[in-house]
C-alpha cells in the first residue's frame, strides 16, 4: 500500500463516517444512550475492518512453509455483526415490564451491516441502507407515538 492507494481507502472510511453521523444524530437528539460519537466509531470500525478483509493482498504471508493465510471478508463480517452483539447488549436494559434501549441497539447493528457496506466498496448499498434508516428511525417513530403504550402481560 502506498499514498497513491490513500483515495481509494478513505472514501470508504468518510463514507461511513457520513452515515454513522447520520444515523447517530437522530439517536443523540433523542437523548439516547448511544449517540453520535458511537454510532460513528461503530460504521468507521466496521468500514476498516471490512477494508482490510478485503484489501488483504496487502498484507497477505505465509506464516508456514508455503501456507498462505488468506482472510475471508465474510468470516469477519460475521465477527463484526456478532461482536457488536455485545456492545448492543449494553444499551439495553429493563424497569418492570418494559425494556428500553432495543431501538437503539438496532440502529447500532445496522450501524454497523452499512460500514461493512462501504468498507466493501459497495457505496450505493450502503447509502440506501443509511437512508433507510434514517427514514425508519424518524417517520416511524410517528406511527409508534400513535400506538397504544399500555404493557400486555401474559399470564
Amino acid at each position: 500500500m502506498s499514498f497513491s492507494d490513500l483515495p481509494g481507502f478513505t472514501l470508504p472510511l468518510l463514507a461511513a463516517v457520513l452515515a454513522g453521523g447520520l444515523i447517530g444524530f437522530e439517536r443523540e437528539w433523542r437523548g439516547r444512550a448511544a449517540g453520535f460519537r458511537t454510532h460513528i466509531l461503530v460504521c468507521l470500525a466496521s468500514a476498516l475492518l471490512m477494508e482490510l478483509a478485503v484489501s488483504q493482498g496487502a498484507w497477505r504471508f505465509m506464516p508456514i512453509g508455503g501456507a498462505e493465510v488468506v482472510a475471508d471478508p465474510a468470516r469477519l463480517a460475521h465477527g463484526v455483526l456478532t461482536g457488536i452483539g455485545f456492545l448492543c447488549a449494553g444499551v439495553i436494559f429493563r424497569a418492570g415490564f418494559s425494556i428500553h434501549g432495543l431501538t437503539t441497539a438496532a440502529s447500532l447493528w445496522i450501524t454497523a451491516a452499512i460500514g461493512l457496506l462501504f468498507g466493501a466498496g459497495l457505496f450505493l448499498l450502503g447509502a440506501v441502507g443509511t437512508t433507510l434508516t434514517v427514514l425508519i428511525l424518524v417517520a416511524l417513530r410517528l406511527v409508534s407515538l400513535r400506538l397504544p403504550q399500555e404493557a400486555v402481560v401474559d399470564a
